[in-house]
């Protein structure tokens, strides 16, 4: 009797809330399709301690109603805030200890082509947020949903290198669309300290 839903105990892995995220973990190619609208906001990551490991803090950004150029100042991070929240400092070379900038960040529903899978991209590159940028500003280009972007990470850590190209338009299989159709996700839920596919 097979008592595990995989054919092998090596092929066996325990799901992780962390793979809602696709990340850049190793160099290479990754081609998604943008599924949803784009949230925006700043990000930080907290200092690790005994008691918990770091963890990103984010904040949606608040643009003015009648001038949607303008970010409201209360989608900025105050230093005292940064301070109650624990967030990372850099030390300067004057030996004075800073807390981190918070990154302008893009989030959305992705779909994975090489692993078959809705995930959420978020991405804090600017080299990426302006080529995605470059893309729409063109009216043939205009709806990313109808075609693959393929983003290319060269290097690592601090020396990682991104690069990003659209693909020709094509057609997502139908059993892809459906599942997207009856997908339950909020992206708001980033900016609660929860994960976007939990209710």
């Amino acid at each position: 009797m097979q008592f595990l839903p995989v054919n092998s105990t090596e092929d066996f892995e325990i799901p992780s809330k962390a793979d809602q995220f696709l990340s850049f973990k190793e160099e290479g190619e990754y081609q998604v399709r943008i599924m949803s609208r784009i949230i925006e906001g700043y990000v930080f990551f907290s200092e690790k301690t005994n008691d918990e490991n770091s963890k990103p803090i984010r904040r949606k950004i608040k643009r003015d109603p009648n001038d949607d150029k303008k970010i409201l100042k209360e989608s900025y991070f105050t230093n005292e805030e940064l301070q109650k929240m624990n967030a990372k400092t850099i030390t300067k070379k004057s030996g004075e200890k800073v807390f981190e900038d918070p990154k302008y960040f893009w989030a959305f529903l992705v779909f994975n082509q090489k692993t078959q899978k809705f995930q959420v991209l978020e991405i804090t590159q600017k080299s990426l947020i302006a080529g995605i940028l470059g893309y729409l500003k063109k009216q043939s280009w205009a709806d990313p949903t109808k075609y693959d972007f393929v983003i290319t990470k060269k290097g690592s850590g601090l020396n990682s290198e991104y690069s990003i190209m659209g693909e020709l338009p094509t057609e997502l299989p139908d059993e892809v669309l459906l599942e997207h159709s009856e997908l339950q996700y909020n992206l708001d839920n980033i900016f609660h300290d929860k994960y976007p596919f939990e209710q």
